[in-house]
């Protein structure tokens, strides 16, 4: 049978799921300097083994000519926080949506105060959203997508833990947040424009590539985020 492998599909409770290794995905087993797994989802792959340096391996596809490279790392030393906010657009992704909870006391009225749900997720290459102002406490199925359009994320200048999103509406215009993670499902998001304050939580969790009812078994691929040189605009 071989031994488990164990992988983190999705940035919603990585560093917490299975004591930080992740969800069962398969097994494998070892011989002539080859590794081969029988993945839950993709089958089996005969991949061989070539040591780079002391903790970074290749693993060599000869079918797809295509080379992974692993570093190793120990739980106590390795940096779950960085993978979070290098990824977060899949943290975004990984909520069927997002439901406004509450807004700031502060900050002048503007159009986004009615919008209640945001969807986000890829079509093909391209970045998307949904959004609707149907009001709070909805079932999921019966929400009702009022605008669309294309979202983005990007990094920001000497600022390692905070990240922009530009909501691009479809023949509307756009809406400007500075993003903030309070947890694995609630983000808050400050319009910098109109210094409110929006706090929204993930409702219908999506698990990436794990077999049962909820699976999703397409691929992500990782996005690299542009650089804005701004100045957090927010007073925490």
């Amino acid at each position: 049978m071989g031994e488990t492998v164990f992988a983190n599909n999705n940035i919603v409770g990585i560093g917490k799921t299975g004591n930080g290794f992740g969800l069962d995905v398969g097994y494998f087993n070892t011989a002539s300097e080859r590794l081969q797994i029988n993945h839950d989802v993709d089958g089996f792959w005969s991949l061989e083994v070539f040591v780079v340096d002391n903790n970074t391996i290749e693993l060599y596809d000869s079918h797809s000519r295509t080379s992974y490279y692993l570093e190793g790392y120990q739980r106590n030393n390795f940096d779950y926080d960085m993978v979070f906010y290098d990824n977060i657009e899949y943290l975004l992704q990984e909520y069927d949506v997002w439901e406004k909870v509450a807004t700031s006391k502060e900050g002048l009225v503007n159009d986004f105060d009615s919008e209640n749900y945001l969807q986000f997720y890829i079509d093909g290459n391209r970045s998307m959203f949904n959004s609707s102002v149907d009001p709070s406490g909805m079932h999921l199925d019966d929400v009702l997508w009022d605008y669309s359009g294309e979202y983005s994320l990007f990094d920001v200048y000497n600022d390692e833990t905070l990240k922009t999103l530009t909501l691009d509406y479809d023949f509307m215009g756009n809406d400007y947040f500075e993003l903030y993670v309070i947890n694995d499902s609630t983000i808050e998001l400050y319009h910098s424009s109109s210094g409110t304050v929006y706090k929204f939580k993930g409702r219908g969790f999506i698990t990436y590539l794990k077999s049962g009812i909820s699976q999703v078994d397409r691929k992500r691929t990782k996005t690299q985020y542009g650089t804005m040189k701004v100045v957090r605009k927010r007073k925490i």
